[in-house]
């Protein structure tokens, strides 16, 4: 017979699901702040750096370049391919365009070195996808580094 979960289980579940929506929230307000700021065909307010660092803690896990039409993240941490779960990326970003396209690079041992994006038609959708990117590797690192529970 299964054990039913404790009420400090549930309490944590829960806790984990508010997390994750709060930071599913916070990107699609970010999304919604771009699209104010610029419309199809002009360069957007919001100007932004060519190389973005990724950190967490204080520790720099990748550096985003933003490219024409695409973007490439280069880790500095060792980030299991499994764990990664590329899929899950890929369909995130292609809500914002079916032309959208992921490539990942792994090393002989399995961990991810290298991801690219492209197919992004403008800069609009080109700094979201960098949100959504840039989101996706911190959330990644943490499960990854998180104590087992």
């Amino acid at each position: 017979m299964s054990k039913q979960p404790s009420r400090e289980d549930i309490r944590r579940f829960l806790l984990d699901k508010i997390s994750s929506l709060k930071k599913e929230i916070e990107l699609y307000e970010f999304l919604l702040k771009i699209l104010e700021q610029g419309l199809p065909g002009e360069e957007s307010q919001a100007k932004q750096k060519d190389i973005l660092e990724v950190r967490v803690d204080n520790k720099t896990i990748g550096l985003i370049t933003k490219h024409t039409g695409g973007l490439n993240l280069k880790l500095t941490v060792d980030m299991p391919e499994k764990l990664f779960e590329p899929d899950s990326l890929s369909r995130r970003l292609k809500m914002l365009g079916d032309t959208i396209k992921l490539s990942v690079s792994s090393d002989e041992k399995g961990f991810i070195r290298e991801v690219n994006v492209t197919g992004i038609a403008s800069s609009i959708i080109l700094d979201g996808a960098l949100e959504i990117l840039r989101q996706y590797v911190i959330d990644r690192y943490l499960l990854i580094t998180s104590p087992k529970k």
